[in-house]
């Protein structure tokens, strides 16, 4: 699945989806994607989410995006781009309702807000909260995890975060300091956070060995993530 994944990313990146919608759309394609085929999951997810966090986009560019990610070109004939937008509505309608039509547990606004609200309480700087806000768009492409182990897990992106800058700088260990009180202040489970730490490091290990570039990029100094507001 990590290669559809890696699919609607693109194609998310190409509509400029915001990071909201489009981690909420990797959310709701990976629950999805356990009842639905690949299609019916990506014109579906697409379409509801890009309502959920209103940052809509026009059918026709949603269908001619996907088509292109798919099939390496874009809909130029009307009878196609017709058909694709009837399935579309379709998959949207299917989803909605084996849902029952409650899909805001995929919208993830409040993830994002409650990450930074846990890394104030360690008093994280600016760079730093921009790697551990990097980690978390990247979960969403681990398959072993779902929004519902994410929301019991959540901190285990702040510790991966924490360590990982460890490793390029010193002394930050000991700046930000993880109590028993932070996990207690939150109500998370210090067990089961530190199971998902082990998650998010194997996917980590497989996912970035030998991309010491993009470690440097993306989780080391955080670039790409400028229109984060901090406090």
């Amino acid at each position: 699945m990590h290669q559809e994944l890696q699919t609607l990313r693109n194609i998310g990146i190409t509509l400029k989806l915001d990071q909201i919608c489009l981690s909420s759309s990797l959310s709701l394609y990976k629950d999805s994607r356990k009842h639905f085929n690949i299609e019916t999951c990506l014109y579906g997810c697409l379409i509801i989410t890009t309502k959920l966090c209103e940052n809509l986009r026009k059918t026709r560019d949603l269908v001619n995006v996907v088509l292109y990610e798919i099939n390496g070109k874009a809909c130029m004939d009307m009878d196609i781009y017709l058909q694709k937008k009837g399935f579309m509505l379709k998959a949207e309608s299917l989803i909605l309702e084996f849902y029952q039509y409650n899909v805001t547990r995929f919208r993830m606004l409040n993830r994002y807000s409650l990450l930074l609200t846990l890394c104030a309480a360690i008093s994280m700087p600016k760079y730093a909260v921009k790697v551990v806000w990097s980690l978390l768009n990247e979960s969403f492409l681990c398959e072993k995890i779902d929004i519902d182990e994410m929301d019991k897990g959540l901190p285990c992106v702040v510790i991966v975060g924490r360590n990982l800058i460890g490793k390029y700088s010193e002394g930050v260990l000991e700046k930000w300091k993880i109590s028993e009180e932070w996990y207690e202040e939150f109500g998370f489970e210090k067990k089961y956070v530190n199971k998902m730490v082990l998650i998010m490091l194997e996917y980590l290990g497989e996912n970035l060995e030998g991309q010491d570039d993009r470690v440097s990029r993306d989780f080391e100094v955080g670039e790409g993530h400028e229109d984060i507001k901090i406090e």
